[in-house]
């Protein structure tokens, strides 16, 4: 039996259709399947003056003698600084460009030059010079095939010399996260902060009152003495 020329066409189109979905079907599978190499690693991390990594820290607040509020003024450990390292992964050299992102409670510290980079990881082929360097954006061009671009960066914590209630104080608990996108590489850090009353304050404030009620006691103590010693000396007849 003859099969008319539309019906053909008909068939014809839905197999091209299944076909075509069908390598829509292989193609995605293969595409989620492949993992592509990145380029480039990205690696975030805080470190105190000594290059000891810091997860959390202690804000230290004192009380103020005049408000009865309390003054944070300074941290444990005393100094940050925000690490962000690049490695080159291909064979040629590439150009890596470092885009990172501040915590708000965190700011360059502005005495000297906050930011140094360096082409080792142990710091000692400073290439500051060499890189661009500007709005929270570092550019190094031609790095060599396994090359690193290590960013150090001095911190400042903004919230020194501000006040809190003890109410604040005693429930003091911060997260500060740093973040870097290195080359479309993501990475990203955070650090907690768990604050510290200095109690060293009402210590001195009680040795104080301590020692004036000592010093008010001392007349009396020495007038019952007094007529105590009377007494034993002239005791009373019976």
């Amino acid at each position: 039996m003859k099969t008319s020329l539309p019906l053909f066409f008909v068939l014809l189109t839905l197999c091209l259709a299944y076909s075509v979905y069908g390598l829509t079907i292989v193609t995605t599978h293969i595409a989620s399947t492949v993992k592509v190499k990145p380029a480039v690693t990205a690696s975030v991390w805080v470190t105190d003056s000594d290059f000891n990594n810091i997860s959390s820290f202690r804000a230290v607040f004192r009380p103020d003698r005049k408000t009865g509020l309390y003054v944070l003024t300074s941290t444990n450990p005393g100094q940050f600084f925000l690490n962000i390292l690049g490695t080159n992964l291909k064979s040629t050299p590439v150009n890596i460009t470092i885009m990172y992102s501040l915590d708000p409670a965190f700011k360059l510290k502005e005495i000297g030059k906050p930011i140094h980079v360096y082409a080792d990881k142990d710091r000692e082929i400073d290439i500051t010079q060499s890189v661009l360097i500007k709005d929270g954006t570092i550019e190094a061009y031609n790095v060599p095939s396994g090359g690193v671009v290590y960013v150090v960066i001095h911190l400042d914590y903004v919230l020194k010399g501000t006040k809190y209630s003890p109410s604040q104080v005693e429930a003091w608990y911060s997260e500060h996260t740093f973040t870097a996108t290195i080359n479309s590489i993501f990475s990203s850090t955070k650090i907690t902060d768990n604050g510290l009353a200095d109690t060293s304050f009402q210590t001195e404030l009680y040795l104080a009152a301590s020692l004036c009620l000592f010093l008010a006691s001392v007349p009396l103590l020495f007038k019952f003495a007094k007529k105590l010693h009377r007494f034993k000396r002239f005791p009373t007849s019976s």
